[in-house]
């Protein structure tokens, strides 16, 4: 590693940019007195895209001024930011850089394999520029809280754990694990009463380590070639989040429906099936907003299909369930079929659809189906294409789309998703992998709206980054049947929430493992204060809808799902 060196400014106002012989940075100031710190090392990184930010900066200019051996930026409220050139340091509000460190020589690929495991398909790259990686360390005072970086184990305070920024299919997970399915660079600091935030605005493999590693110290570690920080200020939680989400966007509001009570099992198999559930609610006295069906509804699982046997009228069943009162979501992953003959796949094909490896080839893997091919949603063609096929499901009246696998999940290789040199246009997977459940979510929500714009689209997605929250609602994935899961669900939803997304839940009593009466019911007066309410079970586990165990649970479960 190098420290950064700068040895010159040049105020072009409304921005500053900081000149060095190898780095190159620029200082903005955005509304609310939100500043941010841009980083790069190569010509073609100074105006990267980003895919959360929404907001643009502000039109006034900070005021610069000499101080010493340091700068001094003033905003027009009177927050100032202090930066050292040489070496290159920062101070601001409660924070002080200790050091920003460049070209940290440890590969992304030796962060995401688990030690001794081999990646099949590795080319010579590993999807990185070479030179990359950025690591800033900063005080962390003893007594600093730290929350927010979305979807995680453990307790609320996320101080003392190194945290990953790597979107992973982990099934089964315990207090300890990370990562999950979502990665969220975004950490809200709490000093001396005083709140402040940070957000890594960089969908690369990322770090955090708060207080970990090193006690008195915060370090962020993000792989690629470019460090687009923002400094958001307080100084309380509320205005924080406010800030934050005026960067990144707001979650629009729901259709009223998805605010009440769902079902789901992996799986209910055949259209009989689905309506004794319908109707065992019914006879049981149990309100019920929506079915679910998991992967078994879909021909050879052939995602904007249903099996001709199993489901052979899907009209007819879901408006039927529609008239009772009962919407229909239905789940679609982004794995193809590999199948000659199959529309989605051969229109795919024509359209050059598919993420490629670096042969410039379709990538071929396995999920459900196999050999399957990945919609690469970066490209703004496929994912219209992608949003018009969801015409199949929305005429057969299915009322809310329900994302999965989207990390991306893959089988057969190790760790389960696309290798890092795979390409989506001119993106490495490397680059991509973080932003594959937001743009599969942005492609979904853009055609539910072209298709039917009358109505409010309901999205509810696994994997997702900084801006998920403006199309899809998130759950916390497979969790399991134990009373800490049940703890769990709280810090991990409330820390979802202190990051910007506030639609989210957990599986009622557990997606794996065997659940019981007391388990159910009290998960159950849980999840009627959770954004969204779902009972959910895997296969092979033990049947958990709410009249399954009998008295006294069911008139429990009762009260909670008519309190609701």
């Amino acid at each position: 590693m190098s420290t950064l060196h700068f040895e010159r400014y040049q105020d072009a106002q409304p921005e500053l940019y900081l000149r060095g012989q190898r780095f190159q940075a620029r200082v903005q100031l955005y509304d609310n007195g939100i500043w941010r710190l841009h980083l790069w090392q190569r010509p073609q990184d100074a105006d990267k895209a980003s895919a959360a930010i929404m907001a643009a900066p502000a039109a006034v200019s900070p005021h610069v001024e000499p101080d010493g051996e340091r700068l001094c930026l003033a905003s027009p409220t009177g927050d100032r930011l202090w930066l050292h050139l040489d070496p290159f340091r920062w101070q601001w509000q409660d924070l002080t850089v200790l050091a920003m460190d460049a070209e940290r020589q440890r590969g992304l690929q030796q962060e995401i394999t688990p030690p001794g495991t081999a990646h099949p398909n590795q080319a010579d790259t590993d999807g990185l520029p070479r030179g990359a990686g950025f690591t800033l360390t900063l005080k962390a005072p003893p007594g600093d809280c730290y929350y927010g970086l979305g979807e995680r184990t453990g307790f609320l305070n996320k101080r003392g754990r190194r945290w990953i920024n790597w979107n992973t299919d982990e099934f089964s997970h315990g207090p300890l694990t990370d990562p999950l399915y979502q990665s969220h660079p975004f950490v809200m600091g709490c000093h001396a009463g005083r709140y402040w935030g940070l957000y890594l605005d960089e969908s690369w493999f990322s770090s955090f380590d708060l207080a970990c590693t090193d006690p008195d110290v915060l370090a962020i570690h993000s792989a690629g070639p470019t460090f687009d920080l923002y400094l958001i200020p307080g100084p309380t939680p509320v205005e924080v989040l406010q800030r934050y989400t005026a960067l990144v966007g707001k979650a629009p509001l729901p259709p009223l429906w998805a605010l009440g009570i769902h079902q789901c099992r992996w799986s209910y198999p055949d259209a009989d099936s689905v309506q004794a559930i319908v109707a065992a609610y019914q006879a049981h006295d149990l309100p019920l907003s929506a079915i679910w069906m998991d992967i078994d509804y879909m021909e050879s699982y052939k995602v904007f299909s249903f099996s001709s046997h199993r489901f052979p009228d899907p009209t007819g069943l879901i408006q039927g369930l529609r008239a009772q009162g009962v919407r229909t979501v239905v789940i679609v992953d982004p794995a193809v079929k590999q199948e000659p003959g199959y529309p989605v796949y051969e229109t795919g094909t024509a359209l050059g659809a598919w993420v490629s490896d670096e042969r410039d080839t379709p990538l071929v893997g396995e999920v459900w189906p196999k050999p399957t091919v990945w919609p690469d949603f970066s490209r703004p063609e496929v994912q219209r294409w992608w949003g018009e096929w969801h015409k199949v499901y929305l005429q057969a009246g299915v009322a809310g789309i329900w994302n999965d696998m989207n990390e991306p999940s893959a089988f057969n290789w190790t760790p389960r998703t696309l290798p890092l040199h795979a390409r989506h246009g001119r993106h490495s997977h490397a680059e991509m992998h973080n932003l594959y459940g937001l743009h599969m979510a942005q492609a979904t929500v853009a055609g539910l709206q072209q298709l039917v714009p009358e109505q409010r689209p309901f999205v509810l997605t696994r994997a997702g980054s900084p801006g998920i929250q403006r199309y899809a609602w998130v759950w916390t994935g497979d969790n399991s049947s134990y009373w800490e899961h049940l703890e769990m669900s709280l810090p991990m939803l409330l820390n979802l929430g202190l990051s910007g997304v506030p639609f989210v839940g957990a599986d009622i009593g557990g997606f794996s493992g065997d659940c019981d009466g007391e388990l159910l019911s009290r998960w159950t007066w849980l999840g009627a204060f959770y954004p969204l309410m779902r009972n959910h079970a895997g296969k092979g586990s033990r049947r958990q809808e709410p009249w399954e165990f009998g008295e006294p649970w069911l008139s429990a479960i009762r009260q909670a799902l008519q309190f609701r």
